[in-house]
């Protein structure tokens, strides 16, 4: 029985390494390299109990299974902190992306792209048609002051006197080349009953949003 031992100790070696390399493999990729690293504890372990049930033989199959086994444990340890990093870094970006969209797009940065523009809100002008209806409209221009192509989308609100929001706001889609200029009208078809208090009104620029891309 003693004479099959050092045999069985070998095969048991032999196996850990065969293990240790299966580990080893795949140790470098994401998510698999999870069962490397339970397979290469795995084939750690035998080759330990290998060498200390061989003390008196040769060990060299011991530690080339303990060997294989540990590099590849450092392996996953090391790729998987790579891959956690690389992941974290790109969550960072996208988190910074969708970030800057939503600044470009809620309004939070309208006084910077206020100062790309060059923008003359004018007077309600009303107009009787004789019939009763008051025709109303507002000219708007604005201007490209910057040195790039801009994609805006204004807001202009109406203000009461007592400076609540006057009905709905008016939008102007401006796609302006630099030093490029538009007319737009706004504030046609107000409600009849409303013509006088939109006359009384204070108009500001109450949103910016950026469309560009």
């Amino acid at each position: 029985m003693n004479e099959k031992k050092p045999e069985r100790l070998k095969v048991l070696s032999i196996i850990a390494i065969v293990i240790g390399i299966i580990a080893l493999i795949s140790s470098w990729m994401p998510f698999v390299n999870n069962g490397s690293f339970a397979i290469a504890i795995v084939s750690l372990v035998m080759g330990i109990i290998g060498m200390l049930m061989n003390l008196k033989n040769k060990k060299l199959l011991s530690l080339v299974a303990i060997v294989i086994s540990s590099i590849s444990i450092a392996v996953v340890i090391v790729t998987q902190s790579s891959y956690s990093s690389a992941l974290e870094n790109a969550s960072k970006e996208s988190d910074k992306a969708v970030k800057k969209s939503e600044n470009k797009t809620n309004g939070n940065n309208t006084d910077k792209y206020l100062k790309n523009m060059d923008i003359n809100i004018g007077q309600l002008q009303t107009n009787d048609d004789g019939y009763g209806n008051i025709d109303t409209k507002m000219e708007v221009s604005i201007k490209n002051t910057s040195s790039k192509k801009i994609n805006y989308s204004v807001t202009v609100q109406a203000y009461s006197s007592n400076t609540e929001k006057l009905g709905d706001p008016e939008y102007i889609e401006v796609e302006l080349q630099p030093d490029e200029s538009i007319q737009k009208t706004i504030f046609e078809y107000l409600p009849q009953d409303k013509v006088q208090s939109y006359k009384d009104a204070t108009y500001k620029i109450s949103k910016v949003q950026d469309y560009s891309y």
